[in-house]
């Protein structure tokens, strides 16, 4: 870890701060970096203020659970490298007939056609259920960057709730419940005195510039729209159970949002409602 003001939080390395692996002396490590810090940032689990006693807050944003997973599913499916936590696998998808679409198999004798986005958490379950029974996470590196493979495998199950409860349950072997979803709604409601929503990206700059006092001027706001993904028919069949709790976790987040919004009516740019965006056609 560097000195700095600001501190990246990367996901396999300070990221892990909730693991049970973590020695005493990397305690201490982190105790001595938040000591001289104003900010950190990225995908970071919720709980890194137990390592000080300094003021704090938390902001975050969200995006719709079946979203997330299928802009995740698009990118790593079109990388060449092993940043997603596996290789490449050139049998798993291919094109036919011009379209996207993927063959997996089943068993040897036969195979049934489904979406690569399905496939591609599929494959990583399997990857997950393969390894042996002795693999566990490798000890805490704090200089690491990336998360290790096992890790990332576990994190497709309702990332947002293991990432906003924290602690134990960020790296929680088998699926999450009610518990932790219930954690990671106490983490929203007392520790977050800002959260965004990627869905309604003016809406939630709006209000982060009213949350740190800035003025329009003061800081550039690039509108880019948001890419949405029809979920494929076979996915929420194959996989509803990895985002269950996040979506209750996001409906939990919409309230919040309209809260903000409640007490900042000049931010408002759309019709108010409640609930989660429908998904896209």
């Amino acid at each position: 870890l560097k000195h700095g003001i600001v501190v990246n939080c990367g996901e396999g390395g300070l990221g892990r701060f909730g693991s049970s692996s973590m020695l005493v002396e990397q305690r201490k490590e982190v105790e001595e970096k938040l000591a001289l810090s104003l900010a950190v940032y990225r995908h970071c689990p919720h709980g890194l203020h137990s390592f000080t006693h300094r003021p704090h807050t938390y902001i975050t944003y969200l995006r719709e659970p079946v979203q997330r997973m299928l802009s995740w599913a698009q990118m790593c499916i079109h990388l060449s490298n092993t940043k997603c936590g596996m290789q490449p696998d050139p049998h798993l998808c291919v094109r036919l007939g011009g379209v996207a679409r993927c063959t997996f198999n089943i068993s040897q004798v036969k195979a049934h056609r489904i979406s690569p986005e399905t496939a591609f958490y599929t494959a990583r379950e399997n990857a997950l259920a393969n390894q042996p029974r002795s693999k566990s996470l490798p000890r805490v590196d704090l200089n690491q960057t990336f998360l290790p493979q096992r890790l990332e495998f576990l994190l497709d199950d309702n990332y947002m709730v293991r990432m906003l409860c924290g602690g134990l349950v960020h790296e929680q072997e088998g699926q999450v419940g009610g518990s932790e979803l219930r954690c990671a709604q106490r983490s929203l409601a007392n520790h977050y005195s800002f959260i965004g929503l990627l869905e309604h990206a003016e809406e939630s700059m709006c209000l982060l510039g009213k949350q740190l006092g800035l003025r329009p001027h003061d800081f550039k706001y690039e509108d880019r729209k948001v890419h949405g993904y029809a979920p494929p028919l076979d996915f929420e069949l194959a996989h509803g159970k990895k985002y269950a709790m996040d979506v209750e976790l996001y409906r939990f987040a919409v309230a919040q949002f309209e809260k903000q919004l409640d007490l900042h009516p000049e931010c408002t740019v759309r019709p108010r409602r409640a609930g989660p965006p429908p998904p896209p056609p």
